[in-house]
């Protein structure tokens, strides 16, 4: 009998009587295109329609002393007529309005005052890259994928007249407009599939197509 539970031991152990297999590792979260965080890119944001109408304008004289993120909104300050005007401009929703400012700057300096991320020529993030030096705007997306527009293609008049802003965290570019014929013109830049949305500009009152 000893004989015969030492022989069927030994065969249940040659048959695979082990442990009971571990649970299989989870698998990891895909990381984020700069090698960063991990996350999902949010959706790209949808604008509505340009129709180049709007509650407010800019007069012919505006100049822009000031801009600054607030929020999801721009505030866009500048002098008209001698006196300090404030304007709200919402990229997304292609909206713009006057705005009650406490601190409105009363100078026009050579350039205007960025406050925030805003940056003048260049931008990059999660691996993209997006420039206006020489007159237009150059994409490459993380993957290597380019793009090449000229202002007029993507509804500006000049890119000197336009900043950059990061939106979402850096997924996509904003292109706001703030100076010249191009002030409160928007355009949005996804850059991982070099998908552009752009608004045309606003023109100044009175100019209206």
């Amino acid at each position: 009998m000893r004989t015969a539970l030492c022989t069927l031991t030994a065969a249940l152990a040659l048959a695979g009587c082990k442990d009971p297999p571990h649970n299989p590792p989870t698998p990891r979260a895909p990381r984020a295109a700069d090698g960063g965080a991990p996350g999902a890119r949010p959706p790209f944001p949808a604008q509505t329609l340009s129709t180049n109408a709007r509650r407010d304008c800019f007069n012919d004289d505006f100049r822009a002393t000031r801009v600054k993120l607030r929020g999801a909104l721009v505030e866009l300050c500048g002098v008209s007529g001698g006196s300090p005007v404030c304007y709200e401009v919402d990229p997304i929703g292609n909206r713009v309005e006057t705005l009650r400012v406490a601190d409105a700057p009363t100078a026009v300096p050579d350039e205007p005052q960025l406050v925030g991320p805003f940056q003048r020529t260049d931008l990059a993030s999660h691996g993209w890259r997006a420039s206006t030096r020489g007159g237009t705007l150059n994409v490459t997306g993380p993957a290597g994928n380019h793009r090449t527009v000229t202002a007029t293609g993507f509804g500006f008049h000049s890119y000197e007249n336009v900043v950059f802003l990061p939106w979402t965290e850096g997924w996509y570019a904003v292109l706001v407009g703030i100076r010249g014929a191009d002030l409160g013109a928007t355009a949005v830049i996804d850059p991982f599939t070099l998908r552009m949305v752009s608004h045309a500009a606003l023109l100044p009152c009175g100019r209206d197509s």
